[in-house]
């Protein structure tokens, strides 16, 4: 993939991460549209972990090193995947946090040091996380008159995200807080 390819792909995952973040919050109506969603975010994703991972290749006398320690990468999450996550979770919560993973390759996530982007997001992981622990503490089903303003609100984080999708670290913290419910 090229890097024009590349800069296409990092354009378009706002705009695709963004509403599958809120539809899996959101009532499952249209099914195929959301079949067709997961499935464009996915491939997305994957672009982008995988331009991410041919831009930063070594220099070609390292690269036995490189692929090696990228199958043992595969291996190991594959065998998280497999054999450890259905023996650690009770739903399919690995799936957003695939997704939530997969936007820390984003271009300029960590362009000030590690510490600069948790301090940047840590104000969306302290919503995503009360988020989760509320939702998860009382399994939180919502009234029939509290629908409307829920949907509303999950336009504004959508809107939100695609605001902030010029800023790596604030468009992740919302997705985060958008599939952390999920």
């Amino acid at each position: 993939m090229g890097p024009r390819s590349s800069a296409t792909v990092v354009r378009l995952v706002p705009f695709a991460v963004a509403p599958l973040a809120v539809s899996l919050v959101g009532a499952k109506v249209f099914w195929f549209t959301t079949i067709v969603l997961h499935l464009v975010v996915f491939a997305l994703l994957a672009l982008l972990c995988h331009g991410e991972l041919y831009a930063r290749r070594p220099h070609p006398q390292r690269l036995t090193e490189f692929f090696l320690c990228t199958s043992l990468g595969g291996v190991l999450g594959g065998a998280f995947a497999g054999l450890l996550a259905p023996q650690i979770f009770s739903g399919n919560y690995e799936y957003p946090i695939l997704i939530a993973l997969a936007l820390l390759a984003l271009p300029g996530m960590f362009a000030g040091g590690a510490r600069q982007a948790l301090m940047k997001a840590s104000p969306w992981l302290a919503v995503a996380i009360a988020l989760a622990t509320v939702w998860y503490v009382t399994q939180l089903q919502l009234l029939a008159s509290f629908e409307l303003p829920f949907r509303a609100l999950l336009v504004l984080l959508a809107a939100g995200m695609i605001f902030l999708r010029q800023r790596p670290v604030s468009f992740a913290g919302l997705a985060i807080a958008g599939l952390s419910p999920a």
